[in-house]
């Protein structure tokens, strides 16, 4: 999906200040490592796009979502864009309460919560026909994941979808700093979640690196998921899978 004709439709092509508000450096760097504003927000767009185009690859129009829900929302990198479309509610959350606080002061359209580190989270059961999260699943162990995954369930509606960004094999494999018995591990549970000094002093010590293969979601996501799409580095460099909730 492109977002020109959402473009097309502003007053004088005017672009609203909820999609040009730069955050302050210590967002944009907790959020992308880098401090540039213009490409933390251009960066929004093509994830904005990327993520429709996904939806459309299986037959789902993100345009005809009722509620939306951007789970690890940050200062509002694509949620920003995601305000442009006509019909959604959209719904920001993060574990960030200073990005939160941000986000609420300046992007029009959005309504922002602060979730805990682990579930429930503030929301009726089958809110959300669509929620998604960037880089977060990347971040989280096995257990964090598993609780999580729970509850995207129990807001969900049934038959709604779930997009998700993870990272693999072909990333572990670069990895200098991770001993070769983690790699080892990985390749027989699928799973390996790698404790890190590189996030020290921006995040929780909960947020660390993981890797996940495909035969792992096969075996354990899909006891209350099937997966409608897999797309092995498609989304800056990161797996993308779509999940829809089964029917109970």
């Amino acid at each position: 999906m492109s977002l020109t004709k959402i473009f097309s439709n502003l007053p004088g092509n005017h672009i609203p200040h909820s999609i040009s508000a730069e955050p302050p450096v210590v967002l944009l760097e907790r959020t992308v490592g880098n401090p540039d504003p213009v490409e933390y927000i251009n960066s929004g767009k093509y994830l904005t796009e990327r993520i429709a185009g996904f939806l459309a690859s299986v037959g789902i129009d993100l345009t005809g979502c009722s509620k939306i829900l951007d789970f690890g929302c940050g200062a509002g990198r694509v949620i920003r864009w995601l305000s442009l479309l006509n019909g959604p509610e959209v719904h920001g959350t993060d574990y960030d309460e200073e990005g939160i606080r941000w986000c609420r002061d300046n992007l029009e359209s959005v309504k922002f919560h602060v979730n805990g580190e682990l579930p429930p989270i503030g929301f009726n059961a089958g809110a959300f026909d669509f929620v998604f999260a960037i880089s977060v699943f990347t971040h989280l162990d096995e257990g964090h994941q598993l609780q999580w995954l729970k509850e995207f369930k129990r807001i969900v509606k049934p038959g709604g979808v779930i997009l998700l960004t993870t990272v693999s094999h072909s990333h572990l494999i670069k990895r200098e700093d991770v001993e070769v018995s983690g790699k080892e591990n990985f390749l027989k549970q699928g799973f390996f979640f790698n404790r890190t000094d590189y996030w020290a002093g921006h995040f929780p010590s909960f947020y660390q690196d993981c890797y996940i293969s495909y035969s792992y979601m096969e075996r354990y996501w899909c006891r209350d998921f099937e997966i409608l799409g897999h797309f092995p580095g498609a989304m800056h460099n990161q797996d993308v899978t779509i999940l829809r909730v089964k029917d109970t």
